[in-house]
């Protein structure tokens, strides 16, 4: 049997299922590079999962 490759993403959105689909990929041994959203909620979740979080204004681009 073939073990699933690893891959890193950049997760963006504003709710649950953002959560939800980020620790899906952190339970699969993916990594999560960094969070774009301006909801408390989410931003918290990630602060906790050590996960950077960027507030996308302007040109964001260069941080991701």
């Amino acid at each position: 049997m073939s073990a699933t490759p690893s891959y890193s993403a950049v997760l963006i959105g504003a709710d649950s299922l953002l959560i939800e689909c980020g620790e899906q990929l952190r339970r699969a041994g993916h990594a999560i590079r960094a969070v774009l959203t301006t909801e408390p909620r989410v931003r918290q979740w990630a602060e906790g999962a050590d996960i950077p979080v960027i507030v996308p204004t302007g040109d964001y681009a260069p941080q991701v």
